[in-house]
């Protein structure tokens, strides 16, 4: 069966702030000064890398993709500083498991400049040939029901995990918070996100495993009813934002040893001791070979 030609545009905004017209050109004929292809070990992570470089240049760009059984395909503008300016159109095709065989040209008036587009490839070429990468600090938090987590645990020297800058203070169990600042290795801003989404979700399982209680990703806030007791003693209720919201965190990846570490306990795999509080700790102690596991 033939694919269908789509004929879908959309706005995305450009660099200036406002609204860039993109256009499906995958079907165009014409002259397309511009043609070579991606290698398969580069084809998951090449459009990624042009991406990056035109946000660099701080450019904008948008684009149509289509995903289909035996092939992905897609038509990307390029917007080099708002509309009127000249633009790339960028298309690209990849059969799946293949290559990606991408072609490009200027579109409207003036031209986009041949060597300028051909410098831009040139250099998404060779950092996704490279696999060229840079580091993130990314942060977030994670939440259980337990005891307070008070120090710090360093799992490696890129990722620590340490206490809010709030705790609940009115029960020895209630709602707590985790902090996590993780130095990420991305592509660029987003694709660093990215990992850091999924670590997240690997570390709130294993802390849930290790500490015996569900570890959970903090949600980005949510509405639900409230209730709370006024100075005369009655009841009021009111729908509010609910989940703890850090106020100090970090710019950059904290020092080591600026506050006391997490304390250690004793244990012997398999760990079947029973789990509770008898009223000598006030704080989560953790199994002292965590750092191992």
């Amino acid at each position: 069966m033939a694919r269908a030609k789509s004929k879908a545009i959309i706005m995305t905004a450009d660099g200036a702030g406002g609204m860039a017209q993109v256009q499906d050109r995958r079907f165009e004929q014409g002259d397309w000064p511009i043609r070579f292809e991606v290698p398969v070990e580069q084809a998951d992570t090449w459009l990624q890398y042009f991406s990056a470089e035109c946000q660099k240049r701080e450019w904008s760009s948008g684009g149509i993709a289509q995903l289909e059984a035996k092939e992905n395909s897609g038509s990307i503008t390029v917007n080099t500083s708002g509309i009127g300016q000249p633009q790339l159109a960028v298309v690209w095709e990849r059969k799946r498991g293949g290559p990606i065989k991408v072609r490009a040209r200027s579109t409207g008036t003036p031209q986009f400049p041949l060597d300028q587009a051909n410098e831009l490839f040139q250099q998404v070429n060779e950092r996704s040939g490279a696999g060229a990468t840079e580091q993130f600090h990314r942060s977030w938090q994670l939440c259980y029901s337990g005891l307070p987590w008070r120090g710090e645990l360093w799992l490696d020297d890129t990722l620590r995990l340490g206490p809010p800058s709030q705790q609940d203070e009115r029960a020895l169990i209630g709602p707590r918070i985790i902090l996590v600042n993780a130095l990420i290795n991305g592509v660029d801003w987003s694709h660093a996100q990215s990992a850091f989404d999924v670590a997240l979700r690997e570390l709130s399982v294993f802390l849930s495993v290790v500490m015996g209680a569900e570890v959970q990703v903090s949600t980005n806030g949510r509405r639900g009813w409230t209730w709370t007791t006024n100075s005369s003693g009655q009841i009021e209720t009111d729908v509010r934002n609910v989940e703890y919201w850090e106020k100090q965190w970090p710019k950059e990846m904290p020092a080591k040893g600026q506050i006391q570490p997490v304390p250690f306990k004793a244990v012997r795999r398999p760990d079947f001791s029973l789990r509770g509080i008898d009223g000598t700790q006030t704080e989560l102690h953790l199994p002292e070979d965590i750092v191992d596991l």
